[in-house]
C-alpha cells in the first residue's frame, strides 16, 4: 500500500493508480461527449473519496480488528459528512 500511495519522485501530486482511474474517467468522458465539468467531478468524488474514504472513516473496523465504540460513532459520522462536504462542488 505504502507503494500505491506514495507520492515520491512524481511530477504530480497523485499517486500512479489514482492518477490512471482520474485520467480514464477523462477519457471516457471526452469519449461519450459528456462536456459538463460537473459531471466528471461527481464520478472522481463518487469514484474515491465518498466510495472508499468515507466507508472506511465510518467503519474503521473494516481495517483493524477494533469493535466501533457507539460513543464514537457520531464523530466518525462527522469527520466523513465533512469530507463529503469537502468533495462537492455546491457551497
Amino acid at each position: 500500500l505504502e507503494v500505491i500511495f506514495s507520492t515520491s519522485n512524481r511530477v504530480t501530486a497523485l499517486p500512479a493508480c489514482i492518477k490512471y482511474m482520474f485520467d480514464f474517467l477523462d477519457e471516457q468522458a471526452l469519449e461519450h461527449g459528456i462536456m459538463d465539468p460537473d459531471v466528471v467531478h461527481t464520478w472522481k468524488s463518487n469514484a474515491l473519496p465518498l466510495r472508499f474514504w468515507v466507508n472506511l472513516i465510518k467503519n474503521p473496523d473494516f481495517i483493524f480488528d477494533i469493535q466501533k465504540p457507539t460513543k464514537i460513532e457520531g464523530s466518525l459520522n462527522v469527520v466523513a459528512q465533512t469530507l463529503m462536504d469537502a468533495c462537492s462542488t455546491q457551497d
